[in-house]
């Protein structure tokens, strides 16, 4: 089967306390190569995967707390376990899982480096010193807003 050209993200959805099943549209190889987070932590229990050949389901056992955001990744690990022996049959389905896996992997950097900051090619500055400067930025931002509310209540 072919990997459709589909993000290796599901949501965020919203928990609401109530919903315990999150439904997802891409493929995964096994349950274990999705990754569960809920706010900015991974969750690694109380929940079970079902596959289906182009998504599954997230199921809890008990709702996630209102309010909380959640999403669903592709954790397919970065591993090469097909091993193809000379002078043995050539099984076009395991050259297929390969190849499918190779473009799972590239689908999950391409989600990954969507929310990564990006430096132009000859921009010549560090990831680093740009996010620093942009930190830097909002706090003279939030110390101007506050000083200005201070003014104004004065």
């Amino acid at each position: 089967m072919t990997v459709a050209a589909t993000p290796a993200k599901a949501g965020p959805f919203v928990c609401d306390g109530v919903q315990t099943d999150f439904p997802f549209a891409f493929r995964a190889l096994e349950p274990s190569h999705i990754a569960v987070y809920i706010g900015d932590a991974q969750v690694t229990t109380g929940f079970t995967v079902e596959l289906a050949e182009t998504g599954g389901t997230v199921r809890f056992a008990i709702a996630p707390g209102s309010g909380k955001p959640l999403a669903i990744l592709r954790a397919t690990p970065f591993d090469q376990q097909t091993d193809i022996q000379d002078n043995q049959a050539f099984l076009p389905e395991i050259v297929e899982t390969a190849l499918d896996k190779l473009t799972m992997l590239v689908q999950q950097l391409k989600e990954e480096l969507s929310r990564c900051v990006k430096i132009a090619v000859a921009a010549g500055e560090e990831p680093e010193s740009v996010i620093a400067m942009i930190l830097g930025a909002k706090d003279m931002a939030l110390d101007s807003a506050s000083t200005a509310a201070s003014a104004a209540a004065a």
